[in-house]
């Protein structure tokens, strides 16, 4: 069979160019299927990613010739959820991705005792999904964090094992900078402001002395007999009807 077909058939090949430059040649036979894992590997360039296109290698029948595919990396990728107005992310990682990356953010459920820090209040967890990270082996990436307004100040807490770890992070502008596993969970927390929570309890015991010296002065000055007055002969009429 192999004798009988045409020349054209017989010498099958498939050529691979990076910058127009052929880098290797595989030979085939015809009806011939090769495996991905055989391709050349292309030459990386700083900032993209490479790829050979997509193609069916499974059942090889003429010639073919491939051009490298560079694609620029994507420095930032932000979940589809957002906040405020107007809307913005909610979550942005900053790292190198290849096209197509996508962040995916779910709610998830923390219970408060998983957390047990004082004065502290759960105000939202999340589920972290990224794919598509042109090194898939980093352990840590940066994200960027949109959170709710509060007066309080703000905890952010990774999972890690069987506990948590609080992150440490910086503002910049209205988003918190920090770093995590690039698949994991975070929960927000909050803690009420100190100094509002005590400037009550002074306001109020201000108030309270306040109130206590006018009265006290109210009575040397004799401007509280007529109250006085009032208030034995209510205790008699009370007092008779017992």
């Amino acid at each position: 069979m192999a004798e009988d077909m045409p020349t054209e058939f017989k010498n099958l090949k498939l050529r691979f160019l990076v910058d127009g430059k052929e880098i290797a040649v595989i030979p085939f036979h015809y009806g011939e299927a090769i495996s991905t894992k055989i391709l050349p590997e292309i030459k990386p360039k700083s900032r993209y990613s490479a790829k050979w296109p997509d193609y069916d290698y499974s059942n090889l029948t003429f010639n073919e010739t491939f051009e490298a595919e560079y694609d620029p990396l994507v420095t930032a990728i932000a979940s589809k959820q957002t906040r405020g107005k107007p809307a913005r992310p909610i979550l942005i990682a900053e790292s190198s991705f290849e096209k197509g990356a996508v962040i995916n953010l779910s709610k998830a459920e923390t219970k408060s005792k998983m957390i047990s820090v004082n004065d502290q209040s759960i105000l939202e967890s999340w589920k972290v999904t990224v794919n598509g990270l042109h090194d898939g082996n980093a352990r840590e990436i940066k994200f960027r964090y949109l959170a709710p307004e509060t007066s309080g100040k703000i905890h952010i807490w990774a999972k890690k094992g069987s506990g948590w770890e609080e992150e440490a992070y910086k503002a910049d502008g209205s988003y918190l900078i920090f770093t995590m596993e690039p698949q994991g969970v975070f929960t927000v927390t909050m803690q009420p402001n100190i100094f509002l929570k005590y400037l009550v309890v002074w306001i109020a015991l201000a108030s309270l002395l306040i109130l206590i010296a006018v009265f006290f002065l109210m009575y040397r000055r004799g401007k509280l007999l007529p109250v006085q007055a009032y208030l034995k002969k209510l205790f008699k009429k009370i007092g008779k009807r017992s």
